[in-house]
């Protein structure tokens, strides 16, 4: 079955509580639900891992290589600003990689260094 593993970077386990008019007001709980059940509804294992710490992410990312994952979905969220580490472990891991983010970088003036 295919597999993907979603990596939820820094800050993103506190959503639906922080800057609500930029993040929304679904929480982080209501928003795993959603992934759950449209990974079940289009027959794909879902992995949803959170950190606030760029070394778990580097972590979770390898073990995910090796494991056998099919892919690796990731909100950097506060490791957009300076995750040059994670950045090289995306890079090696050779893993399809898919970046998303809630909101729009460019028009908030963030540049992704991944």
């Amino acid at each position: 079955m295919f597999r993907i593993l979603l990596v939820q970077g820094a800050n993103l386990n506190y959503l639906g509580k922080r800057e609500t008019a930029i993040y929304g007001t679904t929480t982080a709980a209501e928003l795993d639900a959603m992934l759950r059940e449209h990974a079940r509804a289009q027959s794909y294992e879902l992995d949803i891992f959170y950190t606030n710490l760029e070394g778990e992410a580097i972590n979770r990312i390898y073990r995910a290589a090796s494991e056998g994952v099919s892919g690796v979905v990731m909100n950097p969220g506060g490791f957009s600003y300076s995750g040059y580490a994670l950045r090289d472990c995306v890079k090696s891991a050779g893993l399809p990689y898919v970046e998303i983010h809630i909101s729009n970088l460019a028009k908030r003036g963030i540049h992704c260094v991944l």
